[in-house]
């Protein structure tokens, strides 16, 4: 009898071990759907022999909010960990082409990663530009990111673009009444 209620507490207690592998029976691939984390950012690319993988924390940081770059270069071939200088500095995309927001600064190296906290002062969209040297070889490599909910930039330049007509036709119906008022300017009907 005891080896009976021994079998069945310990089969009891796998089963609810086994079942607790789900979170309220939501399949682990719905996850981020049903409970979503803190948002991040991730971007991945080869600079020449190495794999450089730059990770933003938060995805979409808010306007005066401090985020949390970090950088993980390894070689591809052997992993090997890049622990070299590393210059970062911030750039907001303008009308005019970037402008220099933030840095340059050197960035942290610490437990294996390139860590940088600038802070964003406003919405909009900035690159985050790592300068590195590799081996001998420099590389600059960009981390976009997008902070709070900025206006679109094609809307952007549809306003400008709408005060520039605004404003020719304004002045071209100024020069019309001008020589309506000095006589220059003939009506095209004559009573």
């Amino acid at each position: 009898m005891r080896r009976a209620v021994r079998s069945g507490v310990c089969l009891a207690l796998l089963a609810g071990a086994a079942g607790a592998h789900h979170i309220m029976g939501i399949p682990h691939y719905a996850y981020d759907e049903s409970y979503p984390q803190a948002p991040v950012i991730t971007y991945a690319v080869e600079a020449g022999p190495y794999l450089v993988k730059v990770t933003g924390y938060p995805g979409r940081p808010a306007p005066g909010e401090l985020a949390e770059v970090h950088a993980y270069i390894a070689r591809a071939d052997d992993a090997r960990v890049f622990s070299g200088p590393i210059e970062a500095r911030v750039e907001r995309d303008g009308m005019l082409g970037p402008e220099v927001v933030w840095g340059p600064a050197a960035t942290r190296f610490e437990e294996n990663l390139h860590k940088v906290s600038p802070t964003f002062g406003e919405a909009g969209h900035y690159r985050i530009r790592l300068e590195l040297d590799l081996e001998g070889e420099p590389y600059e490599i960009d981390f976009p990111i997008v902070v709070g909910d900025p206006k679109s930039p094609g809307a952007t330049l549809a306003l400008w673009v709408g005060g520039v007509l605004l404003t020719v036709v304004l002045v071209r119906a100024a020069r019309i009444k001008l020589e309506r008022r000095h006589g220059s300017l003939v009506p095209a009907v004559q009573p």
